[in-house]
């Protein structure tokens, strides 16, 4: 699945998710509109599941797109690079509009720190392996040693133990969004943080 075509049915779910939305604001009881809501959550649950598993490279595009102009979350212009991204104000009012429970905020906490953790783990490791990739490409760029060299340059090893790093951090994303949807959000507070967080992922 190509990163445009999640993006449309992403949207197609949130357009169908908003619907409900806005019927159960005005009527709660509305069974046929919750019962609707809850079959959206779960197909897009497994859909996400399912491009993780078979297209892992398209969510790390979609990580990194803003979905209504599709840039990218870092923009370099002119040798200056532009931050995209939301900011800290944004989602706080995606907090405030999902109503998240006290010990609902006490377990975003502990996920925040357990996920804050291993990314310092994940970055100190990446940014070592970038180190070793220049010395690798300094290397490769001498004509003597590279004739003399009867294998692999060491680069080589060097960037499949960066794309293990990329491949770990997708999978802690993975883990993080399946505890949080899975575990601590009901299926309404699911469908809010899908449908306020856009155009982000």
């Amino acid at each position: 699945m190509t990163c445009q075509t999640f993006i449309s049915q992403w949207k197609a779910f949130l357009n169908e998710a908003s619907v409900c939305l806005q019927a159960l604001e005005s009527n709660p009881d509305d069974v046929e509109a919750a019962k609707r809501l809850g079959t959206l959550v779960i197909h897009s649950a497994y859909e996400f599941r399912n491009t993780f598993l078979l297209a892992p490279h398209t969510l790390r595009c979609i990580m990194c797109v803003q979905m209504e102009t599709g840039e990218g979350k870092q923009e370099e212009e002119k040798g200056k690079k532009e931050e995209k991204i939301a900011s800290p104000e944004f989602w706080k009012a995606v907090a405030r509009k999902v109503g998240f429970t006290p010990d609902q905020e006490a377990g975003l906490l502990c996920l925040y720190g357990l996920y804050d953790k291993a990314m310092k783990k994940l970055l100190d490791e990446r940014r070592q392996l970038q180190q070793d990739l220049e010395q690798g490409m300094q290397i490769a760029l001498d004509g003597n040693k590279r004739l003399q060299q009867r294998e692999l340059h060491p680069e080589c090893a060097t960037l499949r133990r960066l794309s293990k790093n990329l491949q770990r951090e997708l999978n802690l994303h993975e883990m993080m969004r399946g505890y949080l949807y899975g575990r601590m959000l009901t299926l309404l507070q699911y469908s809010k943080v899908a449908v306020h967080s856009y155009p982000y992922f």
